[in-house]
């Protein structure tokens, strides 16, 4: 699996058409495609640019080269497209080939996709199946996913989570931008699966509800969300629609590779205090926090970044920063990561904060690709 960066941006939708349910006949229908269609398929000879010109390309450009290769091979479009350095384009092109896998493979499909692109692949896929499938019945969403992949391991963990965020997608589209269906749906599934569905309604959900404005209009879809774990990941993913204004602030290196300067993120957290709640703002700062962590190299830049939060919520700041910081690291940077604790204002501040780095220290050293987290989740360790 390759490494990811932190696009949010969704550009790719697809139309609802009628609900129908998913019946054995479709499974059937799933089995010819996967197995027998290939065999009487004509052996179609596709011609992959150059990875670096690929990504030089214009977006529509880009779109129709992928849209070409998908058509014939899916599987190897995704191929392609993972071996290409990440760009701004590469998560909405992503949700092209998802949707490709589906048509070509059905349910098998999804097998197809790996975690690139914040999980672009699994997203599109999802958005497809709903589209096609429609719903009678939430639990056919965990049904498709639950087939392909178990939460017994942390790869199948990471996939089914991605599955049903992907679903998430979907369902904002399925019910023509309904946001409290589609929330009411999430609601409606085991309760494991219950924050990835949501995630996934409110990471598109501001494309598409005339709020999307960066000064704070993502924020308006909480205000009537009255579910807490619901409300919880509106407030989280509004914070994370707002760091598209870091990608006009961002640089690139002779490479290619994409930076963002400590002044950009020191920008972007005190623009938290533009919340209209203290709980989203507390939200927003978190997100900073874990964006922050993933990009800084010592506890100075981290501490010097936080101080431009609000005065009572620095803290906070700096503990997502930490934590997320000797995360990424696998645990190496525990004892550098700790001395932001020493900022804590009283002794059980500073305990709590410690024990939160050593939980992501702990985390960080099981995981195989820590790098490859959604900057915008709640953290396991945050939530004991």
């Amino acid at each position: 699996m390759k490494k990811i960066g932190s696009c949010i941006l969704l550009l790719f939708v697809c139309i609802p058409v009628e609900a129908h349910a998913y019946t054995p006949s479709d499974i059937f229908m799933d089995a010819v495609r996967t197995f027998v269609a290939p065999l009487f398929s004509p052996i179609v000879t596709s011609r992959y640019p150059d990875q670096k010109t690929f990504i030089a390309l214009p977006y529509l450009e880009q779109m129709r080269i992928i849209q070409g290769l998908a058509k014939h091979d899916p599987a190897g479009a995704w191929r392609f497209l993972g071996s290409t350095e990440e760009t701004i384009t590469s998560h909405s092109l992503g949700h092209i080939i998802g949707n490709a896998l589906f048509k070509k493979y059905g349910t098998r499909g999804i097998t197809f996709c790996t975690p690139q692109f914040l999980y672009s692949c699994y997203h599109g896929f999802m958005e497809t199946y709903l589209a096609q499938k429609g719903l009678t019945d939430p639990s056919a969403i965990e049904r498709v996913c639950t087939t392909w992949f178990s939460a017994d391991t942390e790869e199948g963990s990471n996939s089914l989570n991605a599955c049903i965020h992907g679903a998430g997608h979907g369902l904002v589209s399925y019910y023509g931008y309904d946001i409290e269906r589609a929330v009411s749906t999430c609601h409606a599934l085991s309760v494991p699966m219950q924050l990835p569905c949501y995630n996934g309604v409110f990471m598109v959900a501001p494309l598409y509800t005339q709020t999307n404005d960066v000064r704070g209009g993502a924020w308006k879809l909480c205000e009537n969300i009255t579910l807490d774990l619901a409300r919880e990941s509106c407030e989280r993913q509004a914070a994370g629609f707002r760091t598209m204004s870091l990608i006009a602030d961002s640089t690139r290196n002779a490479d290619g590779i994409a930076s963002i300067s400590n002044e950009a993120l020191a920008r972007f957290t005190a623009s938290c205090s533009d919340a209209p709640t203290i709980s989203a703002n507390r939200r927003c700062v978190e997100t900073a926090g874990h964006i922050i962590g993933s990009a800084m190299q010592n506890a100075t830049d981290i501490k010097d970044i936080c101080s431009s939060a609000s005065a009572e919520l620095r803290r906070e700041c700096m503990v997502a920063a930490a934590s997320e910081w000797v995360l990424r690291s696998r645990g190496e940077k525990e004892a550098a990561a700790k001395a932001t604790c020493d900022y804590s204002k009283s002794d059980d501040e500073k305990t709590h904060c410690v024990e939160i780095i050593e939980r992501a220290a702990t985390l960080g050293r099981t995981l195989h690709h820590p790098e490859e987290l959604d900057t915008f989740s709640p953290r396991p360790y945050e939530q004991q």
